[in-house]
């Protein structure tokens, strides 16, 4: 019965763990990372719409959430790597007959961590 149900965590709680997660530092390097694997959508044959910028915050967004989940301040390759799919796949348009995924796939064995 939804009358029944109840909050299981206050406005105020989203709030104080939104600022949480956008003080995880996220170093040069993941960031580089990040904005490579966004450039190679932009890049590859294979798709005919890249990633947006927005995308690209999404990612950051997303994978600081993660890190903060994990009690970490900061944000590792891996993170980004884990989220790239659920984060990026749906905002790519590839080309016909093109698999977002597996290109997410290429794109994330072939883009270097720095």
């Amino acid at each position: 019965d939804l009358s029944q149900l109840k909050p299981c965590i206050s406005l105020d709680d989203v709030r104080s763990l939104q600022k949480s997660c956008q003080q995880v530092n996220v170093e040069e390097p993941v960031q580089r990372y990040m904005l490579d694997v966004v450039r190679a959508t932009r890049e590859h044959e294979s798709i005919r719409l890249g990633i947006s910028p927005r995308g690209l915050v999404s990612l950051q967004r997303s994978s600081q959430a993660l890190a903060h989940l994990a009690g970490r301040d900061y944000v590792l390759p891996d993170d980004v790597k884990f989220l790239a799919h659920p984060v990026l796949a749906h905002r790519m348009i590839p080309a016909k007959g093109k698999s977002a995924k597996g290109i997410l796939d290429q794109i994330l064995n072939q883009v270097a961590v720095h």
